[in-house]
């Protein structure tokens, strides 16, 4: 079995998700944070425009990290289900053409906040992925954003 696990004491983690419906149809990218004692704080969702699934997760971790720091939720831990991101932004794998901005954009904001990136496999992140879900079916009929507090 995968479970979701709690951050350390004191410190936050934010799951993130980006998911895409087919070949060239609409994308959506979603985030939750939740305390040290796996409390929700927020969640939110977006629908896009067509997108890549890489560009997708990293527009999520993005977002997550950029309301981390603004509302001062730190320590965190990102957490995304997305293997390939989480390699390219610890520097292990190399960062693609089409998403250099997007990962520079978050590296830069990691640089002064304690925020650390992990894998978490699929079955650990259900919550974003449903959320992310809903979003590309209300694409279908409206762009828009949803909040979950």
């Amino acid at each position: 079995m995968v479970y979701w696990r709690l951050p350390r004491l004191g410190s936050y983690k934010c799951n993130s998700d980006g998911a895409v419906k087919g070949v060239g149809g609409p994308s959506a990218w979603a985030f939750c944070i939740r305390n040290d004692e796996g409390n929700l704080i927020h969640a939110e969702s977006f629908g896009l425009r067509i997108t890549s699934v890489l560009m997708s997760e990293a527009m999520a971790l993005r977002r997550g990290l950029e309301y981390c720091i603004m509302h001062h939720y730190l320590p965190v831990i990102l957490e995304t289900d997305s293997l390939m991101l989480q390699k390219i932004l610890n520097g292990i794998w190399e960062v693609s053409w089409s998403s250099r901005v997007e990962v520079k954009r978050i590296n830069g904001m990691r640089i002064n906040v304690d925020a650390r990136v992990e894998h978490i496999l699929r079955e650990g992140n259900i919550f974003v992925q449903y959320i992310s879900s809903i979003q590309i079916f209300k694409c279908y009929h409206q762009k828009g954003k949803q909040y979950y507090t």
